[in-house]
């Protein structure tokens, strides 16, 4: 069989097009164009691949996600408007970890708000944050313990509309014995999301960083005007003020009932205070001490008509007395 001398030539000339093409092995060979902070190109479409074989940290190269510099890679990102972003570098060869910063160069770099979103085993294989329009943003990704091999970087960015952190429902405030549970609570949005702060006077209370404010065992020092903080990166706003009264007598939280028994029947009171352990109860009747009235229930067995009056409890404990209203018994009638 005979080839036409122009098919020998067509299939020369794509071999030796072939032998231009850099294969898998160049590819790993070659210094990545990002490997310099200084070079980092601007991210386009979704995604990238790159070998950081010959990449090298830089002099001043912060350590990313808390992991010391080794052949970490570049890329900037700038968005138009307000987005969340997200980053991800877990299609990796190896363990990747991905850092986003703000600043003009390596000793001059800020992290950027936001939070790792990787998977269970490489939580720093992506990292998720909120972009401000103007900004640049410095991406580096670097890989654990200084192994060579194939980067992978997929990013998206969601747009959104911004709003200012605006409160919605004032915390209330709270009246509760020594030693007593209040919980304060502010309902606020905000887009990108909000964060809370809270304060006693002009002190930040530690553990106050949630919508709700949870008190327990709670002491003298504890009581105050609280106000709480909402913010985003548009702005933030100040709570109105919620006061903490904590009360050293005892509170009395649920009243005794009415109760109506027929002759020789059986009633029960029962009150319900809070002002700790120590707290003492004295039942009365019309006025007058109960005999072995001295629980937080009363029973009143055998009910006769020397019995029917109005009865009521006083609560105490080493700082003072409460007393309960008066309820009635009654017996009742045959019909």
């Amino acid at each position: 069989m005979i080839i036409p001398v122009s098919k020998c030539v067509s299939v020369w000339a794509l071999a030796a097009l072939f032998t231009l093409l850099p294969t898998f092995q160049d590819l790993q060979a070659q210094a990545p164009l990002n490997d310099n902070f200084a070079d980092a190109p601007a991210i386009e479409g979704a995604n990238a691949l790159v070998f950081n074989d010959l990449a090298l940290a830089e002099p001043d190269e912060p350590a990313h996600g808390g992991i010391p510099a080794s052949r970490s890679l570049w890329w900037t990102y700038s968005s138009p408007g307000y987005a969340n972003v997200f980053v991800d570098a877990a299609s990796s060869a190896f363990d990747p970890v991905v850092a986003v910063y703000t600043g003009d160069s390596l000793t001059g770099l800020t992290v950027a708000p936001g939070r790792y979103a990787g998977p269970t085993g490489n939580p720093r294989a992506a990292y998720l944050f909120v972009a401000e329009p103007g900004k640049t943003y410095r991406v580096a990704v670097d890989i654990l313990f200084g192994s060579p091999g194939r980067v992978g970087l997929q990013w998206s960015a969601d747009p959104f509309e911004p709003l200012l952190p605006e409160i919605v429902t004032q915390p209330g405030g709270a009246r509760i014995a020594l030693g007593g549970a209040a919980a304060f609570r502010v309902v606020a949005k905000g887009t990108p999301a909000v964060s809370y702060r809270w304060w006693r006077g002009d002190q930040p209370v530690v553990r106050g960083t949630n919508a709700t404010l949870e008190f327990r065992n709670t002491t003298v020092a504890e009581a105050g005007s609280y106000t709480v903080v909402v913010s985003n990166l548009l702005g933030s706003v100040r709570s109105e003020a919620a006061a903490l009264e904590v009360v050293l007598t005892p509170i009395i939280t649920k009243e005794p009932v009415a109760e109506t028994v027929a002759p020789r029947g059986t009633a029960t009171f029962t009150v319900t205070a809070s002002g700790g352990t120590s707290a003492g109860y004295q039942w009365l009747r019309d006025g007058v001490p109960v005999s072995n009235g001295n629980k937080f229930s009363l029973t009143v067995a055998n009910v006769q008509e020397g019995d029917v009056g109005l009865y009521s409890v006083r609560v105490a404990n080493f700082y003072g007395v409460q007393s309960s209203a008066e309820v009635p018994l009654t017996l009742s009638r045959p019909a």
